[in-house]
């Protein structure tokens, strides 16, 4: 059984029914966020980071599209969509542990295969369908670590074609070419991202 998330009180109970059959991958991303500063503020924490690390790539790697939170079987949208994450997260995993800065040789080796996996998952996922609107930080996420030309006409094409027509969806792309435009050999990946908002002072609400 899945515990709440959220709100408890006199109107009763705030469950994560919208993450649908993804919801444990969803509950991963503060662990990471919280587990690359720490990293890489506290250089003494690199043993125990690193066990920790390896702790949440296995459980993103169990992780399997079966169920809903309410225990009901979830529809194939619904299922591509967590796959997607899932592919997201390994990235964003892969790169916090690199920390920020150019990428290495290493780095870029271990996301690729999980770019073109998250790609190929990406052109399954009917146009317009509502599971576009929980796709924007996963988009976000391996689209800053797209560098050839190929694929980033392949996610601009599918954001075009198949996103919901959403101010969110814009600001997401903008983003992304901004950071696809950018001379700093820095500026890739999530951190690259934050780097590129802090410049242009803009901030992204995603989901």
């Amino acid at each position: 059984m899945h515990e709440k998330v959220g709100l408890e009180g006199t109107f009763g109970q705030l469950y994560g029914f919208m993450f649908g059959c993804a919801y444990d991958l969803y509950m991963l991303i503060p662990q990471i966020q919280t587990l690359a500063v720490e990293r890489h503020s506290q250089p003494n924490e690199d043993l125990h980071c690193e066990a920790e690390f390896r702790a949440i790539e296995t459980q993103i790697g169990q992780w399997k599209p079966s169920e809903d939170i309410t225990g009901k079987d979830v529809s194939d949208a619904l299922k591509v969509s967590g796959l997607m994450l899932q592919q997201a997260l390994y990235v964003y995993l892969s790169c916090a542990i690199h920390g920020p800065g150019k990428p290495n040789s290493l780095l870029l080796y271990d996301i690729q295969p999980k770019i073109q996996a998250f790609l190929n998952l990406m052109s399954l996922l009917p146009p317009a369908c509502s599971e576009w609107t929980t796709m924007s930080w996963p988009m976000l996420v391996v689209g800053s670590c797209v560098r050839d030309q190929v694929r980033r006409e392949i996610m601009l094409d599918c954001a075009n074609e198949r996103m919901p027509k959403m101010f969110g969806a814009y600001a997401l792309m903008r983003t992304l070419r901004w950071l696809w435009e950018s001379d700093d050999p820095t500026a890739f990946g999530p951190w690259g991202i934050e780097k590129i908002m802090t410049e242009r002072n803009v901030r992204l609400c995603v989901g």
